[in-house]
């Protein structure tokens, strides 16, 4: 048969060239997805994205998309609880004048005053964290994070929730207030050392803290964070007191750190403040912090000096005096802020086995700057001793008027201006700068109804 002009030569052994170009196509492809693959697996986390761990996240219910009232960045801003759903570790069944509460209950309060009062208007995250010895149940975490965006809730496991080494807890019967559990000394240990770099680790800049039984009680106007941001503040609080539950020995170890420093790191005038009350602090049930600041040479070696004495489980020094005097030290006055324009109210209650079962012991409620008249402070003055009348052994343990507070006395004394705090306190900026600053009146917020029922809180 005559060959077709024309037809093409089969040539054995080689590919054709429409072969070879499928070929390396797909090769250059193939090495395009697994040099992404490899850059997207070392790319941060995101701050609620924490990859696998032991937490328990629920995937929040879905909201209506809001534009934010500031120009803080997603993610950087955290407010933090650490919570107890049952009853106290410490103060055991615990009741409030003549209601009997659970951490539950007051954390749902407290999450309704933060909400309406603050979130709604300026959203970020927030991480309630709880222990290993006290596991909620899914409905009671669902039914907490219900209406409440980017809320989450963070077991602590044993890496961030344990005894040092060489400690036992058995050996709590020799250590100082022996009362106290384990669990709220792993509490302090949390707040003085473990929470900064938790919070670094997941991108964190700033946090604010809450407790469950922290109550805001009128609307706060602008975006916290970026207020330190704006104005170079490192660290603000709410409430000043001074505190007399120190450890022996807490202030010989911090003043051989100090001596060992290069002269110039500390500010004299602080060391010099430091010396003249050095158990002025502040109440840290609030506070709001640059986190960098106690990541950093020197109040992480400071930390981590305190860390190895054993002070927090052994003498019971708590995170307070901790941190007041790492920020009293390291800071300069005008990078502390006492924020002072909302009204704010932190009480503990004798709990346990005491006869004053209910009563105040500590803390109390603080009166925002311009926030309600003063007819209207006498109501809840008044509203807030009626809650302790049903027992009279409260009397010992009556609540102090004052004209910014009533509560005990551990706040209260801080307006005598010839105290030791009142001399401390001078050194710091306040928001409002001045009183007179703030000349309207806000009505008392209607966020409060149904906290404290049947009482001036309760506004129809």
């Amino acid at each position: 048969m005559a060959k077709q002009i024309g037809a093409p030569r089969k040539q054995k052994g080689k590919i054709p060239a429409v072969k070879w170009l499928i070929f390396i196509t797909s090769l250059a492809l193939y090495c395009h997805l697994s040099i992404l693959a490899r850059f997207v697996a070392y790319l941060p986390l995101e701050p609620l994205g924490l990859g696998a761990t032991t937490e328990t996240i629920f995937t929040e219910p879905k909201q209506p998309k809001s534009k934010p009232h500031s120009h803080a960045t997603i993610g950087r801003d955290v407010i933090v609880y650490l919570a107890q759903f049952g009853q106290h570790s410490s103060y055991g069944n615990q009741t409030d004048g003549r209601n009997s509460i659970t951490g539950a209950t007051k954390l749902n309060r407290s999450l309704n005053t933060l909400y309406s009062n603050y979130l709604n208007r300026f959203p970020c995250d927030v991480i309630v964290f709880y222990g290993e010895d006290d596991s909620p149940s899914h409905d009671m975490l669902r039914i907490l994070q219900q209406g409440r965006p980017r809320l989450r809730f963070h077991q602590l496991n044993d890496t961030w929730w344990s005894l040092p080494h060489g400690l036992r807890a058995e050996d709590r019967k020799n250590w100082k207030q022996p009362a106290y559990s384990i669990g709220y000394r792993h509490m302090i240990q949390w707040y003085a050392v473990r929470i900064w770099p938790f919070l670094t680790k997941r991108g964190y800049t700033h946090v604010m803290r809450m407790d469950d039984d922290s109550y805001i009680y009128s609307v706060i106007q602008y975006n916290m964070f970026e207020y330190m941001r704006q104005n170079d503040k490192r660290y603000a609080f709410r409430q000043p007191c001074i505190e007399n539950n120190v450890g022996v020995g807490f202030f010989e170890i911090i003043d051989e750190f100090l001596s060992n420093l290069t002269s110039g790191v500390v500010d004299p005038t602080n060391l010099d403040t430091y010396h003249s009350s050095p158990k002025l602090g502040f109440y840290n049930n609030f506070f709001i912090a640059d986190i960098s600041f106690f990541m950093a040479p020197p109040v992480s070696t400071l930390l981590n000096v305190i860390d190895e004495s054993k002070q927090i489980y052994e003498q019971r020094t708590n995170d307070l005096i901790i941190q007041s005097l790492l920020v009293r030290l390291f800071l300069s006055p005008e990078q502390v802020l006492w924020i002072r324009d909302f009204t704010y109210e932190h009480t503990t209650l004798v709990g346990g086995v005491w006869r004053e079962k209910g009563c105040l012991q500590n803390g109390g409620i603080s009166r925002g700057i311009g926030s309600h008249s003063d007819a209207e402070w006498k109501q809840i003055q008044d509203a807030y001793e009626r809650r302790f009348s049903h027992n009279p052994l409260c009397v010992t343990k009556k609540a102090v008027r004052k004209a910014w507070h009533v509560g005990a006395g551990d706040i209260a004394q801080c307006e005598d201006p010839n105290g030791e705090c009142a001399k401390g306190l001078q050194y710091f900026s306040t928001k409002p700068p001045q009183f007179d600053e703030q000349n309207d009146v806000i009505p008392w917020h209607s966020s409060v109804a149904g906290v404290h029922a049947g009482s001036a809180f309760h506004r129809r």
